[in-house]
């Protein structure tokens, strides 16, 4: 659960501890969140320092908020416990923990990353190298295969 968090220790109330928080945090309500910048047209960059009871800290939290063809909005809501990291290299963080995702979930479903037997280190280092070699070898063959057929289109209909 998140919780807006209060920068100044304030007790409004005469008794009891002073608070930590300011209600409960609402994704869909984008008022309380500071707005940084427009990514591109129709999505837009939002931060804001919230108190997670989870983990019982400060997170920086970065909202990304997008306008869909149909007028709804979707948010993604992405968090970093250092709450001085601006919000552009959180987003930047998260978009290079997903390329290292997809190139791991592609080498185990198409080149046999989780196929070795063996137990030596010598030899899972050598089958862990080989499988991802050979996935940076298809993706560079794809890309090249790609550029090629476009080229042979832009000659086909003169663009080139």
């Amino acid at each position: 659960m998140l919780t807006y968090a209060i920068s100044i220790q304030v007790n409004k109330k005469k008794l009891g501890a002073p608070r930590k928080y300011d209600g409960k945090f609402n994704s869909s309500d984008l008022s309380r969140l500071k707005f940084v910048k427009e990514i591109k047209p129709g999505v837009s960059l939002y931060t804001l320092v919230v108190w997670s009871c989870c983990l019982n800290c400060q997170m920086s939290l970065a909202c990304i908020s997008e306008v869909q063809a149909n007028g709804k909005i979707k948010n993604a809501l992405l968090f970093s416990t250092d709450i001085h990291l601006p919000p552009e290299q959180i987003v930047e963080y998260y978009q290079a923990r997903f390329q290292i995702e997809f190139i791991f979930r592609d080498a185990k479903q198409f080149t046999g990353l989780s196929d070795c037997q063996a137990r030596h280190l010598p030899r899972l280092d050598f089958h862990f190298n080989a499988s991802l070699i050979a996935l940076n070898l298809a993706k560079y063959e794809l890309s090249s295969c790609l550029s090629f057929i476009c080229q042979v289109v832009c000659v086909f209909y003169g663009l080139l």
